[in-house]
């Protein structure tokens, strides 16, 4: 029987099924994952391991040695502001003004509203559909639950950007495909009479200045309203939900699985455009010499495994 996972990513129109190929059937995954991607997941493990109660030091220095073992080797542009040094500055400053003055008690009240932390980094799979030949199981990890003052549960989603425009940023949380999963996924879970709603906590990232680094000046927090999910609405996202899961499950029961050919790539969707699809060199490469040069420097045979990641 083969396993697939699915989280919020496959909810997204810019996932083409020929991208389905490489990493659900052939278990094609990259080496090497970008310096923004490794920034995040890096500046995530720092608030778990707080969360945790390791401490500010052990947090900080979890975080900086998975920054530079995964950037280990890699060229850094010069224009690349996101080094490990900034990176520990990021930590330093969202520490010193956001969570110190909350971290030594948990669960504890914080903010307005007197909301309760709940959890963090809590990783989910729900089994979906599972045949002779098949298990498929939808899957994610939310990244923070707390309990507001009317007792009712809201989800807290971490971004590290350096976007220019936060308001822009933080206006489509309300329409963030991953968070009304995470809704979705939590009511289901804990059998709650309600949708929990959601904001987004965006960490905005500025360039950091050679001469003078001011730490007030590393970094800011907002974030955003709080999305609330009403009953009807999500009715119809979980229809959205149960099409898709249908169109990529009926890829994977029908398509002739050893031939990429025959998985299409969806042009007028392709996010290879904008330089966001992994694969992108893959679609391009030729059929033989290469495809396989590629398959050998830039990707590696292991299966998609989101869960694995967050150990």
């Amino acid at each position: 029987m083969r396993t697939v996972y699915f989280d919020p990513s496959l909810l997204t129109s810019t996932f083409c099924p020929r991208a389905m190929f490489y990493r659900q059937v052939e278990n094609t995954q990259t080496k090497f994952d970008s310096i923004a991607a490794i920034y995040g997941n890096s500046g995530h493990r720092f608030l778990r391991k707080l969360y945790e109660g390791e401490g500010f030091n052990p947090a900080l220095a979890y975080a900086s040695e998975y920054y530079q073992e995964n950037t280990e080797g890699k060229i850094l542009d010069a224009k690349e502001f996101r080094t490990c040094q900034h990176l520990q500055l990021v930590c330093l400053n969202y520490y010193q003004n956001h969570l110190s003055k909350y971290l030594h008690q948990m669960p504890v009240k914080i903010g307005e509203g007197e909301k309760r932390i709940l959890g963090t980094e809590l990783n989910f799979a729900l089994p979906y559909k599972v045949t002779d030949d098949l298990q498929v199981i939808l899957c994610g990890t939310i990244d923070k639950v707390v309990k507001k003052a009317d007792r009712q549960l809201e989800i807290i989603d971490y971004k590290f950007t350096a976007t220019w425009d936060s308001r822009m940023y933080l206006q489509k949380a309300a329409h963030i495909p991953q968070l009304r999963f995470y809704s979705m996924m939590l009511k289901k879970f804990l059998g709650l009479s309600y949708y929990p709603s959601s904001r987004l906590e965006g960490i905005f990232l500025s360039r950091l200045q050679k001469k003078d680094p001011k730490l007030e000046k590393i970094c800011y927090v907002e974030q955003s309203d709080s999305s609330i999910y009403l009953e009807e609405d999500m009715k119809i996202f979980e229809e959205m939900l149960h099409r898709t899961m249908a169109k990529w499950i009926g890829y994977l029961d029908h398509q002739d699985v050893g031939n990429r050919q025959s998985w299409p790539m969806d042009w007028m969707q392709c996010s290879g455009y904008w330089g966001d699809c992994s694969y992108m060199d893959l679609c391009n490469a030729d059929r033989d010499q290469g495809l396989y040069e590629l398959l050998k420097t830039k990707f590696e045979e292991e299966p998609y495994e989101p869960l694995k990641f967050q150990n």
